[in-house]
C-alpha cells in the first residue's frame, strides 16, 4: 500500500505545480487579486487562485487512489497479466473492502472542505468579517462533527464531549492556518511539515486512507511552494490556508495514536499538538498581546510570530527558516510517542511548548533592547 501512497504524492506534486500556475494566469485574467495596502506587504496585485489549485491537486489524486485502489488501473495502462494489474491483484486488492468502508467518510469530508473552500473564496473576494468567518467555519466544523462516520476525537470520552472537543480543536486550527499566512511561503510551508509528521504516524499506525490522504496533502502543499516560496508570485488566500489548517485538524482527529491495548488518553493530545505547535503558539501569542493591548481580538494587525522576528532585523527567508526550523524540531518530539511512557509523553509536550516560550522570551529581550 506505500505504493499506492507514492503515486498520490507524485500525482498530487504535479498537479499543484500546473494548476497554480494555472490559477495564476488565471486569477490575473479575471482580476482576483490581493492589492496592496493596509497591513500589506506586497507592493503588487498578487493573483489570489492558490486555494483552488491546491483543493483541486489535493482531491484529484484522492479520487483517482480511490478509483484504482476498488476498480484497478484502466485496461489501457494496465492490460490483463502486465506489471500493473499484477500489482493490484496482489498489493492493493487485499485493501478493498478497507477502502469501500471509507468510501462515505471520503464523500463527507469532500463535501466540507468544499465548504471551507468555499468561505475562503468569498471572503478573498467579498471580504468577510472575522466574526462571519468565524461562524461559517463553527458551522461545518459542527455539521461534521454530529455525522454518522466518525469524525470524534479519540480521547475515551463521551459522545457529546468529544462532539464538542472536536469541533473546537477543528475551528482552533482551521483558524490558526488562516491566520498563520502572514508572509510568503509560512503557511504552505508549515502545513507541508505537519502533514509530513501525521503521515509519519499514519504509516506507522498501517492507516493507509489516512497516509494516501496526508502524503497527497504534504506534495500538493509543496507543489504550491514552489510558487509561494518567497519571493511569492501567487497568494494561496483564505480560501488556501482555511483549506489546509481544515484538513490538517481533521486528519489528525482521525488517525490513531494510541498503541494497541492501550488505553492511555495522553498520546492523542500530545502528538497533535506538538506537530500544530507553532500554529497553536502564533496564534495564542497574537490573541494575548490583542488583548494585552485592548484592542479587538478579531482585527488583523502587524503583530504575528513572523512579524516580530521580521522586527528583530531577521529577512523574510530568514524569519521564515527559523519558523519552518522550530515546526520541524518540535513536531519531531512526537515521533517518539510510541516508545514513551504517559510521563515521558508529558515531558516531550513541556519541552516542545518550553522552546517556543524561550523563543518568546528572546522576542520580548530584542524588542526592549530595539526600543530603548
Amino acid at each position: 500500500m506505500a505504493w499506492l501512497v507514492a503515486l498520490g504524492a507524485i500525482l498530487a506534486l504535479a498537479f499543484s505545480t500546473a494548476l497554480t500556475g494555472l490559477a495564476r494566469r488565471l486569477s490575473l485574467a479575471v482580476g482576483f487579486t490581493d492589492d496592496p495596502g493596509h497591513r500589506k506587504i506586497h507592493a503588487q496585485p498578487m493573483p489570489l487562485g492558490g486555494g483552488a489549485a491546491i483543493f483541486l491537486s489535493v482531491w484529484i489524486p484522492v479520487l483517482a487512489c480511490a478509483a484504482v485502489a476498488l476498480y484497478g488501473f484502466p485496461a489501457w495502462l494496465a492490460p490483463p497479466g502486465s506489471m500493473l494489474a499484477r500489482f493490484h491483484a496482489d498489493w492493493i486488492a487485499i485493501h478493498v473492502p478497507g477502502f469501500a468502508s471509507r468510501m462515505p467518510e471520503m464523500w463527507l469530508l469532500l463535501g466540507a472542505s468544499a465548504a471551507i473552500l468555499a468561505i475562503g473564496l468569498v471572503d478573498d473576494r467579498f471580504h468577510l468579517t472575522a466574526r462571519a468567518k468565524f461562524v461559517c467555519v463553527l458551522a461545518v466544523a459542527a455539521a461534521l462533527a454530529s455525522s454518522a462516520e466518525g469524525f470524534r476525537s479519540s480521547l475515551f470520552l463521551p459522545e457529546i464531549p468529544a462532539r464538542i472537543l472536536t469541533i473546537l480543536w477543528i475551528v482552533g486550527i482551521t483558524n490558526a492556518m488562516n491566520l498563520l499566512d502572514n508572509m510568503d511561503g509560512l503557511s504552505a510551508g508549515v502545513a507541508a511539515i505537519a502533514a509530513g509528521f501525521f503521515l509519519s504516524v499514519a504509516l506507522q499506525r498501517e492507516q493507509w486512507f489516512l497516509a494516501i490522504f496526508l502524503g497527497i496533502l504534504l506534495l500538493s502543499a509543496l507543489g504550491f511552494l514552489a510558487w509561494n516560496f518567497p519571493p511569492a508570485r501567487i497568494f494561496m488566500g483564505d480560501a488556501g490556508s482555511l483549506f489546509l489548517g481544515f484538513c490538517l485538524a481533521v486528519a489528525s482527529i482521525r488517525l490513531t495514536y494510541v498503541p494497541e491495548g492501550d488505553t492511555h488518553a495522553l498520546f492523542p493530545v500530545v502528538v497533535p499538538m506538538l506537530i500544530l505547535a507553532v500554529p497553536i503558539y502564533d496564534t495564542a501569542s497574537v490573541l494575548w498581546i490583542r488583548f494585552r493591548k485592548g484592542t479587538p481580538l478579531f482585527r488583523g494587525d502587524m503583530n504575528h510570530f513572523s512579524h516580530r522576528l521580521l522586527a528583530l532585523g531577521l529577512s523574510p527567508r530568514e524569519a521564515l527558516l527559523v519558523i519552518y526550523l522550530l515546526a520541524f524540531f518540535v513536531g519531531l518530539s512526537a515521533l517518539t510517542i510510541y516508545r514513551s511512557t504517559p510521563a515521558e509523553s508529558a515531558v516531550l509536550l513541556l519541552q516542545g511548548f518550553g522552546v517556543l516560550a524561550i523563543i518568546a522570551l528572546l522576542e520580548r529581550a530584542g524588542r526592549r533592547k530595539k526600543e530603548a
